[in-house]
């Protein structure tokens, strides 16, 4: 159990399970979930994912907190006092909510549907974390790269004659 609470550790980071067990080393993601399944772990394993989540949020939210009122020797900053107002009242945030930047851009065919190929490539991957443990663990399609990006493209118009377009860097000399 040892190593269940190490990737639980990792986990409540923000990675999820397979890399989390990547992370650790000791074994393959396809054992870990293996083990995993057998004996009715998936709920203990779950609840202590759970557990471990929530103590983490509740240390870095006491580290804000010190820092909002200037105690245990540390500083008073009031960014995070400000900031955990924010998370209390939505009004007092900071964070704009729902914003969005729009860019446009002109592509050729091929350079979009190569942009298209990689969103899908991203959405496999995080539909991989809901998959089951096989599928988690298949190779990447061939001549795929691996990418954490997640792009959100609209096409907005067509490129012109005069107009530039994005031009794949290959790491030579110009």
């Amino acid at each position: 159990m040892d190593d269940a609470r190490h990737i639980a550790e990792i986990v409540a980071k923000g990675h999820n399970e397979t890399k989390a067990v990547l992370l650790l080393g000791k074994f393959k993601p396809q054992a870990w979930f293996n083990w995993k399944t057998k004996q009715n772990r998936a709920g203990k394993i779950s609840e202590m994912f759970a557990r471990t989540e929530a103590l983490r949020t509740d240390r870095l939210v006491c580290e804000i907190e010190k820092a909002a009122t200037g105690t245990s020797g540390i500083r008073h900053d009031w960014r995070a006092a400000q900031f955990l107002a924010g998370v209390v009242d939505p009004k007092f945030s900071t964070t704009p909510q729902g914003s969005q930047a729009q860019v446009t851009v002109s592509l050729d065919e091929g350079k979009l549907k190569r942009i298209a190929e990689i969103y899908q490539r991203t959405q496999q991957a995080m539909l991989a974390d809901a998959a089951t443990p096989a599928e988690l663990t298949a190779p990447p399609p061939p001549g795929s790269a691996p990418t954490d990006a997640v792009i959100d493209c609209h096409v907005i118009s067509q490129p012109g004659p005069d107009d530039p377009t994005l031009t794949e860097d290959r790491g030579g000399k110009d």
